[in-house]
């Protein structure tokens, strides 16, 4: 179906350098196309519209002016501008950021790797988002892109797990006490996230046995992020967000934020500011630490640091609304 079109006309100030930077940032991720300086032509969509309605707002607020026009493309016009809603010169760049990936990934560190893989990731997905005349290259490039992340998995982790389908159960924390937890050695961060939450906030005489190979798991372990695992991804939740869902947790807004980064650094997605320096940590942490005990302890900390910081970030929002109420 063909989107409806907007015009969005902008008048600031010329003094107004850093809100005309910003603004054209903003128009540039929300896929409108800048006609001539000042005016914008945009597609009415749900990606759209609330990043037009946020530069409305700060445009007035600095004593601007913006303006929005539904409009119906003339042929002349559909000839001349549409052309600027091409995505396929993005799509071939991520399609050549991803060989450039894969020609490195012998000589690259994890961290690095699984950092660039989460960018590609959401710049596939914002060009999607601004794609309003989608062709096979966009069909092409999320095929590379899954079996780019393929390949990423068979090199640093053997055995990542597939995601499964269907409900989560609920768990009783009761039965899962004192109990042997087993995973994929070499820890990464979705892995050593869940491995923090279960001693933590789950079995806190939890023992754990790292995995050269799954198949040889103990029968009284409780397996984690692998496939038949008793918790490993479903449907598009990493294995830290099953636990969270399997034992009620996800109530706790300070979990949930740890859970948006892991969730970013294993498959992609929104992006987290945390992120970056997370994964930064934690190739660190692996390069020194000498075996997997020693990475979950020393990662341990920087996730309990991490825990209080989103705790302290989050009750200090909650006050500070009630103080405007």
């Amino acid at each position: 179906m063909q989107p409806s079109w907007l015009l969005f006309i902008v008048h600031l100030s010329g003094r107004q350098t850093a809100s005309r930077m910003r603004l054209w940032r903003a128009l540039k991720t929300s896929g409108a196309a800048m006609l001539r300086d000042g005016v914008y032509l945009a597609a009415e969509s749900d990606h759209t519209l609330p990043v037009l309605d946020r530069c409305q707002q700060e445009i007035e607020q600095s004593g601007g002016r913006a303006y929005r026009f539904p409009v119906v493309l003339t042929g002349a016009q559909r000839r001349e501008w549409l052309p600027l809603f091409d995505r396929s010169p993005s799509y071939v760049t991520l399609q050549k950021s991803m060989q450039t990936l894969m020609r490195q990934l012998p000589r690259s560190t994890e961290g690095r790797v699984r950092q660039r893989l989460a960018q590609l990731q959401t710049d596939f997905d914002n060009t999607a988002a601004t794609d309003f005349f989608p062709t096979d290259l966009q069909a092409k490039t999320r095929t590379s892109l899954v079996a780019c992340v393929a390949a990423v998995d068979r090199h640093f982790s053997d055995g990542e797990p597939h995601s499964r389908h269907g409900i989560i159960p609920l768990r009783d924390l009761a039965d899962h006490q004192g109990r042997t937890w087993a995973t994929r050695q070499h820890l990464w961060a979705d892995r050593v996230a869940s491995a923090w939450l279960i001693q933590r906030f789950i079995d806190k005489r939890a023992r754990f046995v790292w995995l050269k190979d799954t198949a040889k798991c103990p029968k009284q372990a409780l397996g984690f992020d692998f496939d038949n695992a008793a918790f490993t991804h479903v449907g598009d939740k990493v294995t830290f967000e099953v636990l969270l869902s399997s034992f009620k947790l996800q109530t706790d807004v300070a979990l949930t934020h740890i859970a948006a980064m892991i969730h970013y650094l294993d498959i992609g997605g929104v992006a987290i500011s945390e992120a970056d320096g997370f994964a930064a940590i934690l190739t660190g942490a692996k390069a020194r630490c000498r075996n997997d005990n020693a990475l979950l302890k020393t990662m341990t900390t920087v996730l309990d640091d991490l825990y209080h910081s989103f705790s302290l970030t989050m009750t200090t929002t909650r006050q500070q609304k009630r103080k405007t109420l």
